[in-house]
């Protein structure tokens, strides 16, 4: 098999055909070919080796052609259940040439299109044996009436993991919450609760009251981080609870203190966060923290000889000259544009910071 791979790719390898060409020649998922040849890359014919494939029955498995099979099916039929989407689909696929899925890749590529996820959320909730299995999000408002801004209401938005429901993190927004602020929260909850030498993140996250909107993104976070987001849960009436009781203690603490969203954010955290390091369950350890910039917003720009130019904003940097004119990715936090992450090619480079705001 090994020596098959390479026979195969081989001609790309030495630029005497182009990738899509071997991929109608052989039959074979465009996808899959660039997968080995970034193993072969990687770690030379050893990598085209079956057994060191470290995305063995995971999501990364999911060709295009599969993927556009699962939408097609959701579309016709929105409450079809994923048994039967998943003998529909051996069945669609059973004289193609291609490694088949299984029945646990389907469930998460599904879930992850509504209405699939409503129905299989609560199950999943009640069969947690670990800690750091599955993280859940909660959304409340919060009554403060000497808060300074929206007379006196705010949005908090806690994270806890439901194996003990100790709370992870929590932020507490003036506006509306949206799909971004989820996204970098959960970011930044990963690096907070580190483990030793460990990032430690979830398999499932699910958030109550909550429609995703860019789908696309949400799979592109399954696939490179292995983290199934979902959404559309009701809320959690203890969290309710808990954020009233918080609201009596912030008016008995503070004592009619006008108080702003930035203070309430710094002086909450022992009071609402749980600093308890737990076992880490294994295939939980994150070895990269630079996966976690998917969950940052991202831009494509071109480097100009002043640097780049992004939000009225501009960064420059030494680093930055052996790259001019070239088009570069910029990972960011839409909260925070102090710093940008590059990449390219989906390779993080550097980072550079703000040298000025532009009017």
């Amino acid at each position: 098999m090994k020596k098959d791979k390479y026979s195969i790719i081989e001609p790309f390898l030495k630029k005497e055909k182009k990738l899509k060409e071997l991929s109608s020649e052989h039959d074979i998922p465009y996808s899959t070919l660039k997968r080995w040849i970034k193993a072969y890359k990687e770690f030379g014919t050893k990598g085209l080796s079956k057994k060191i494939r470290s995305d063995k029955d995971s999501f990364r498995k999911a060709d295009d052609e599969t993927m556009e099979y699962i939408l097609k099916e959701h579309k016709k039929n929105p409450n079809i259940n994923i048994t039967t989407l998943y003998k529909n689909y051996l069945t669609a696929f059973k004289n193609k040439n291609i490694t088949k899925l299984s029945y646990n890749t389907i469930y998460r590529m599904a879930t992850n299109l509504d209405p699939f996820s409503q129905k299989y959320v609560n199950k999943n909730l009640t069969n947690i044996k670990k800690p750091n299995d599955i993280y859940r999000i909660s959304t409340e408002k919060l009554h403060i009436k000497n808060l300074n801004i929206n007379q006196g209401i705010a949005t908090i938005v806690i994270i806890y993991d439901v194996y003990d429901d100790s709370i992870l993190n929590y932020k507490i927004y003036t506006g509306e919450v949206k799909e971004e602020h989820y996204l970098i929260l959960i970011r930044e909850t990963i690096i907070k609760n580190k483990i030793g030498d460990y990032l430690v993140k979830p398999k499932n996250i699910f958030i109550d009251d909550f429609k995703m909107g860019n789908k696309e993104k949400f799979f592109t976070i399954l696939k490179e981080l292995d983290i199934n987001i979902n959404g559309n849960l009701d809320k959690n009436k203890e969290i309710t609870k808990f954020v009233r009781f918080l609201e009596k203690d912030i008016i008995n603490i503070f004592k009619g203190e006008p108080l702003t969203i930035n203070y309430l954010n710094y002086n909450l955290e022992k009071y609402i966060c749980n600093s308890v390091l737990k076992n880490i369950p294994e295939g939980n350890k994150l070895f990269d923290c630079n996966k976690l910039d998917f969950l940052l917003e991202s831009a494509d720009r071109k480097v100009q000889n002043y640097g780049i130019r992004f939000k009225n904003n501009l960064y420059s940097d030494e680093v930055l000259k052996g790259y001019i004119g070239e088009i570069v990715t910029l990972r960011y936090n839409l909260f925070d544009l102090n710093v940008l992450k590059i990449y390219q090619n989906d390779k993080y480079l550097f980072s550079v910071y703000l040298t000025d705001a532009l009017i």
